[in-house]
């Protein structure tokens, strides 16, 4: 298994995302080896990494496919503290679209708090 190895193989999203920030403070405070195997600004793709054994990922656990096991200290693996999300919307798109789209989010990420 992926996070048996060591260093430890990770999947990333790509340079100046929050998450991979969160995932790389939490591996250096934990004093974890790790090395970076793939890195993607692809959920789907990193998701794809690490069905196939190569790595392991931080994703949110909404994203987590039920394929996947989810790991952490019980592993040896450092907790990731929670990320904060936002919504941006451009004022001027008012398209009811737009409006559903945005009440859902809302709605949906208010659950999850």
């Amino acid at each position: 298994m992926a996070w048996q190895t060591d260093p430890l193989p990770v999947a990333l999203f790509e340079p100046g995302c929050a998450a991979r920030m969160n995932v790389l403070q939490a591996l250096g405070g934990a004093d974890r080896s790790y090395r970076c195997t793939y890195s993607s600004a692809s959920l789907l793709g990193l998701v794809a990494v690490v069905q196939a054994g190569l790595a392991v990922a931080g994703l949110a656990q909404r994203s987590v496919p039920p394929s996947l096991r989810i790991i952490g200290a019980n592993e040896g693996l450092p907790v990731l503290p929670d990320l904060e999300i936002g919504i941006l919307r451009n004022p001027l798109s008012t398209t009811p679209a737009v409006d559903r789209l945005h009440d859902f989010l809302r709605r949906d990420l208010a659950q999850q708090a």
